[in-house]
């Protein structure tokens, strides 16, 4: 399988969706740059454990090592930067998740249990950061594109699990798009625990959800 593209802010297809959160597109490579610094610091200070509200312009402008102004010259506000963070995130996510879908497999249950791990690994390992993009999601209106991305995951784990279910394609796909469905429930779930599951928890919960299911509707000669 041919290497996919690393992506970059606002050069894949998904982060330019997002781009509507820029008060402008960064044309240059310097301006490319400084966006990109400013969405990162959003992410590590979340990544850290801060709240959204605890988070400011200053502090953001400060740690990514831009003006003030230069912030305003691209965003209207946090809540315009975490439109721009969502976009990012749900682009690269993708990219890193289907990545593990090459990985080395003798049998299905493996394969979905690395899956699984990364799922948790991605979603779940820094809790406070993904509550603040989960909510982001639904309050900025940016649950349908965020669904059909999780269906081209889908749509990948098709294929690859064709070589483990050579079943009706349509009637696989649907049952990888009830995993992920599954999948991200369960993640939005352990978030809003507290204390939210953990990495393996979620994990294990994962991946019989998806061996339960592809045995269900695809393995089971009973």
């Amino acid at each position: 399988m041919p290497p996919r593209p690393k992506p970059s802010l606002f050069g894949g297809a998904v982060e330019q969706a997002f781009s509507r959160f820029l008060r402008r597109v960064p044309k240059q490579s310097r301006s490319r740059a400084l966006v990109g610094a400013i969405v990162q610091a959003l992410d590590e200070e979340l990544t850290t454990g801060a709240s959204i509200d605890d988070v400011t312009v200053e502090s953001l402008s400060e740690r990514a090592g831009v003006g003030i102004g230069s912030f305003y010259e691209y965003f209207a506000g946090k809540d315009s930067l975490l439109g721009a963070l969502v976009g990012r995130l749900t682009e690269r996510n993708f990219e890193h998740l289907s990545a593990r879908l090459d990985a080395e497999a003798d049998d299905l249950e493996t394969l979905v249990r690395l899956v699984a791990r990364e799922i948790a690994e991605t979603y779940v390992a820094h809790p406070q950061r993904m509550k603040v993009v989960v909510h982001a999601i639904g309050r900025l209106g940016l649950i349908a594109i965020v669904g059909r991305e999780r269906d081209r995951f889908a749509a990948l784990m098709t294929v690859r699990g064709r070589t483990f279910v050579p079943d009706d394609p349509a009637r696989l796909e649907r049952t990888m798009q009830l995993i992920a469905d599954g999948a991200m429930g369960i993640v939005v779930s352990a978030l809003d625990r507290d204390p939210p599951n953990d990495v393996e928890q979620v994990a294990r919960e994962v991946a019989d959800l998806g061996m339960g299911l592809l045995t269900r509707r695809h393995l089971d000669s009973s």
